[in-house]
């Protein structure tokens, strides 16, 4: 059992595509990490069919911590034009992002919009609240409990079962300026 980080890629994709925005850039998570590779193909999937795509120089390599996303901003803000929307593989990416962006004078998000992904507790309080995709964490457990109760009792259970996310939609988002 596991949550779908393609359909979630597709997911953020799409509304930031919805809002208007056509320069979308990916912050990665760690190196070879199968959710990141998966949200960063839904992301595609979703541009493709808008007949957009990402340069090759806008998804930046993270770690799925903050100061990643700090590094990740620096650089994709320095591009001429920048990207107007950045999809972060994780929160914490998100968070270092958020910081970063702000702390060179863009306004979030008037300027960039920011979207992370997992919505841990502290995407709420941040400065704006931060938009994210949110994992069904609650689903997740009470699907594993079900499915270790079946397997107590003998009964055949599903294996591989994808749980979808939803959109947390918050004040991190907006349209383009441009």
């Amino acid at each position: 059992m596991r949550n779908d980080d393609l359909c979630g890629g597709q997911l953020a994709a799409e509304y930031l595509i919805g809002l208007g925005h056509r320069r979308i850039a990916f912050i990665s998570g760690p190196e070879r990490a199968t959710p990141s590779q998966l949200r960063l193909q839904g992301c595609r999937k979703a541009l493709q069919q808008a007949g957009l795509s990402i340069p090759s120089h806008w998804v930046v390599q993270g770690t799925g911590l903050p100061e990643a996303g700090e590094r990740a901003a620096r650089l994709l803000m320095r591009h001429t034009p920048p990207p107007t929307a950045i999809f972060c593989y994780n929160d914490m990416t998100a968070m270092g992002a958020l910081h970063e962006v702000k702390r060179n004078g863009f306004a979030v998000p008037r300027d960039v919009s920011i979207i992370g992904y997992d919505d841990i507790a502290a995407a709420a309080y941040l400065d704006p609240p931060l938009t994210t995709v949110a994992q069904a964490k609650y689903t997740l457990g009470h699907r594993a409990m079900e499915m270790t109760l079946d397997l107590i009792r003998g009964q055949e259970t599903a294996h591989d079962v994808l749980l979808r996310p939803e959109l947390t939609v918050r004040s991190s988002c907006g349209p383009p300026r441009e």
